[in-house]
């Protein structure tokens, strides 16, 4: 049997247990600054895709009152 393989009745230690209060304090900054920029990406789709489903409306709107351009008046 192999040093490294675990056995009966022996628990791994987890990742953040391995680390220092600081280290795990910094991977938890990463891992929120990660977690913010997903979320800003998210945001960013999100009102793209709702101005141009609003823009399309627009646009069918002015098409049944009979107008070709929704920026004129």
């Amino acid at each position: 049997m192999a040093d490294d393989e675990e056995r009966p009745g022996e628990q791994r230690q987890g990742f953040l247990d391995r680390l220092s209060e600081i280290e795990t304090v910094v991977v938890a900054i990463i891992a929120f600054i990660a977690l913010a920029g997903i979320m800003w990406v998210g945001k960013g789709y999100y009102m793209k895709a709702k101005t141009e489903a609003l823009d399309s409306q627009l646009s069918r709107t002015f098409m049944i009152l009979g107008r070709s351009d929704p920026k004129s008046s």
